[in-house]
């Protein structure tokens, strides 16, 4: 694989590999993306792994559904917006800014993948459990949208630019936070 190539050539880790502004290429962004989503299945595996193997897959994929669709339905609405703005931003800086910050989520949520294991499995009760996973997704959601945030420069522009720009974070929120809720049988089991 060409993350593991890249890795061992260049002696950088796999957060710094994936977060690097290289003014990568298509493929590279796509690889980018799929890493981050495995990162972010690991964490859904870690979650589900209370109800058993076939929760696992359910949760990992449900995690990944909501990543993908903040990349997906959310991200090219906000570019749209922010040209009609008159925000100087192109397509391969926008996708690039947005990869990474999938990136940053994935490796987040990855991150926490063992805490949330142990405390969902060990806990009694499933509200306990739900909670705990729900704030792993919290948080994670949070850094990569501030990551996003940052990179296109959103906090630095005019009164228009900085209103889309918080007005993106909480539609990025959540939408991730609806796919979420409906693709996760932990969120979506009456717990909360």
């Amino acid at each position: 694989m060409t993350l593991k190539r890249n890795h061992a050539a260049t002696g950088a880790g796999l957060a710094a590999t994936l977060l690097a502004s290289d003014g990568a290429g298509w493929r590279s962004l796509a690889r980018r993306v799929g890493a981050a989503l495995a990162l972010g299945w690991v964490y859904g595996a870690a979650i589900g792994a209370r109800y058993g193997v076939d929760s696992m897959i359910v949760h990992g994929l449900g995690v990944a559904a909501g990543m993908l669709a903040v990349l997906l339905f959310a991200a090219p609405s906000f570019f749209i917006l922010l040209a009609h703005a008159g925000h100087q931003a192109d397509l391969q800086g926008m996708l690039e800014a947005v990869s990474r910050a999938i990136a940053t989520t994935g490796l987040v949520l990855c991150g926490l993948a063992p805490t949330a294991a142990l405390l969902t499995v060990s806990t009694e009760g499933g509200v306990a459990a739900a909670l705990f996973g729900a704030l792993g997704l919290l948080a994670a959601g949070a850094l990569g949208l501030r990551a996003l945030h940052r990179a296109l420069g959103t906090n630095t522009g005019g009164a228009a630019i900085r209103f889309l720009g918080v007005a993106f974070l909480g539609f990025a929120a959540l939408l991730a936070a609806r796919v979420w809720w409906l693709a996760l049988p932990m969120l979506g089991r009456g717990h909360f």
